[in-house]
């Protein structure tokens, strides 16, 4: 329970920044079309995060290991991070 309690926290707080924290002012979110999970959409993504600044435009150097979907998009993603071209 208190890893689950842990887990509910961060997802809750970064969920209620939504609006602030992904932003395309922050070059931190893909919509539209180009956004529909798969490879080449999870390609850009994983760019996108490796190109992150912080505000004295040093390379953040974030490697992603987690990719989170909604339920309906888990298959898609197991799909996609099981393959030899990601």
């Amino acid at each position: 329970m208190a890893e689950r309690g842990v887990s509910d926290l961060v997802w809750k707080t970064i969920l209620a920044n939504g609006g602030s924290f992904f932003h395309t002012d922050h070059a931190n979110i893909l919509s539209g079309g180009s956004s529909v999970l798969d490879a080449t959409s999870l390609g850009s993504a994983i760019t996108k995060m490796r190109q992150q600044k912080d505000a004295q435009n040093n390379n953040l150097d974030i490697m992603p290991v987690v990719l989170v979907v909604p339920p309906e998009l888990e298959q898609t993603g197991k799909a996609l991070l099981n393959s030899e071209y990601i």
